[in-house]
């Protein structure tokens, strides 16, 4: 029974520290942008420093820390989903730009890939074509020339 109260106490001052934590961490962003309302840069900063180092920013607080920090750092931030934090715009651009020309570039290498694959497909098609023929119209001399003698060991004589 004793264990139970003390493992209560614990959990009750936990919540009410993470209430607190949660709702000092939410009231940050209307303070910054009050500060930049009432023309306070240095506060303002202070906050946009603040609200950088937050994590696990979610819903209008993301707009709020969107705002905060464009107006604080001079240049449009806003929250990157795939590193789930406030970047610069700029940035933001740079790796979407490399994330796309990555992936162009391998629908490139697959599109030169695959036309290679049927280039050499239709070359051997010809070949055992070529040389089949060449064999039923003179068999020796199918059979010593080189190309159609690797086919043929390869693949057997035509019927």
């Amino acid at each position: 029974m004793k264990n139970w109260s003390k493992l209560s106490l614990v959990v009750t001052i936990s919540t009410i520290v993470g209430l607190c934590s949660a709702s000092n961490a939410q009231s940050i962003f209307d303070k910054c942008l009050q500060q930049l309302s009432d023309d306070d840069i240095s506060s303002a900063k202070n906050s946009a420093n603040t609200i950088k180092r937050l994590s696990g920013i979610t819903g209008s607080n993301i707009i709020k820390a969107e705002e905060c920090l464009s107006g604080v750092m001079g240049q449009p931030y806003i929250f990157s989903l795939e590193q789930g934090k406030l970047l610069p715009q700029v940035e933001v651009n740079i790796q979407q730009n490399r994330a796309k020309a990555a992936e162009e570039l391998a629908a490139a290498k697959l599109a030169e890939e695959l036309r290679v694959q049927r280039n050499v497909k239709a070359a051997v098609l010809l070949t055992v074509e070529t040389c089949t023929k060449f064999y039923r119209k003179d068999a020796e001399a199918a059979i010593l020339n080189p190309v159609c003698n690797d086919l043929f060991l390869k693949i057997g004589l035509p019927d």
